[in-house]
Formats: C-alpha cells, structure tokens, sequence
C-alpha cells in the first residue's frame, strides 16, 4: 500500500510542476520592459511623468572617415507605460546638443567643427520604444547638423540633414549617480537625407533619477 501511495504522489508533484510550467511560460514569453520610480522597492510608473535623457553622443559617416567627438546632449520627454502590452514609451518633445554650442571634430585642428544640431520633433515625435530584454529604440529622428566653413574644404556641405532611427542597450545602474543608461556602439539605422551616407552614432543616454527602467 506505501508503495502504491509513494507512486501516487510523485504522479500528482509531476502534474503539478507540469502545471506550474505551463503557466509560467507564456509570462516569460510576454515579459517586458517597464518604467519604475525607484525606491524600496521600485514603484511601476502609473500614468505619465517627465522622463530627462542626459548623457552625450557622437555622429560618424564611415564612409567618408569624418568623426564627430563625443557631444553632451540633454532630452526632454514624457514617460509612460502605454505600450501596446504595457511596455515602455517615451515621446520625446525636445532637446539640446551642447546647449547650442559648437562640438569638436576629428578635423577641428582645422577649423572645422559642428556648430549647431537644428532638432526637429516633428508632427510625429521622436519615440522611444523598449525591446525585451534590454534594448531600447528611438523612432522618427530627424535633425539637421550645421558645419563651421572650414569644413568645406575637405567636402563636408555646411548642412546635413539626417533621419532614420537608433537602437541601443539599456545598461542598469552605469551612470554617475547610479542611474540607467542606453549606450550606443556604432549604432546604424541612420543616414543622410535624399539617399546620403549611413550615419553612426556612439555614446549614452542617461535616464534620470528617480525614473528607471527594467
């Protein structure tokens, strides 16, 4: 009869972590990233909030081997957890390359730099969306970089505008006070209007505290 009941209860384990198993997959297939006010512990973002990206950021063309050096750049946006599945978003209305001063180039020993980035948010702002399990994109940039006279010289046109959208990774606790970061690394995904080069993008973006992501 023990032998019987011994049998009888490993059948019924086995039917419960096979239940347990079931239930659990379609959670993991469906998990995403979310905004949080962190805290002890993290609060999930209710409604919306101002959500500020800090950090700075660097635009290549590889192929023309011209560099722009890494620029400090401040993003205004709103943050919610409106996503078709609950997921992250952000719509970022608007923003700042070096508070409007010029940034340096791998040519700058010439004269030429970047002078001004005109941003344009558009009637579609830029948008960030989050991709599990720990990328983050931003849709429908565009943006015209200027470009010092000197510039010229080497064939570099005194306007660029440029478009397209950037993917990068979400980076936990990497900023200077702790905060989430999304850092790039020769990212693609942008160009030159009218059918120009490919344009990089290498730095971060910092999320200001208290917000986070995960």
């Amino acid at each position: 009869m023990s032998t019987d009941m011994n049998m009888l209860k490993k059948m019924m384990l086995a039917s419960v972590l096979a239940a347990l198993v079931a239930f659990a997959a379609p959670a993991a297939a469906s998990a995403h990233l979310q905004w949080y006010e962190s805290g002890f512990p993290d609060l999930l973002l209710e409604g919306e909030t101002e959500l500020h990206l800090v950090g700075a950021l660097a635009t290549s063309i590889p192929s023309t081997e011209f560099i722009e050096e890494l620029c400090p750049v401040t993003f205004s946006a709103v943050a919610s957890n409106s996503g078709s599945e609950g997921e992250a978003r952000g719509v970022i209305t608007a923003g700042k390359f070096n508070g409007g001063g010029e940034c340096a180039t791998n040519l700058s020993f010439a004269g030429c730099n970047l002078t001004e980035v005109g941003v344009n948010f558009g009637e579609i702002a830029w948008t960030l969306t989050t991709v599990t399990p720990d990328q983050v994109a931003v849709h429908y940039l565009t943006f015209i970089r200027h470009y010092s006279a000197a510039c010229q010289i080497f064939g570099i046109p005194s306007r660029l505008p440029t478009a397209g959208s950037l993917k990068g990774t979400l980076t936990s606790n990497a900023g200077p006070e702790g905060e989430d970061c999304i850092s790039f690394e020769e990212a693609e995904g942008l160009a030159v209007e009218g059918g120009g080069p490919v344009v990089t993008v290498d730095g971060e973006l910092c999320i200001s505290l208290p917000l986070t992501l995960h």
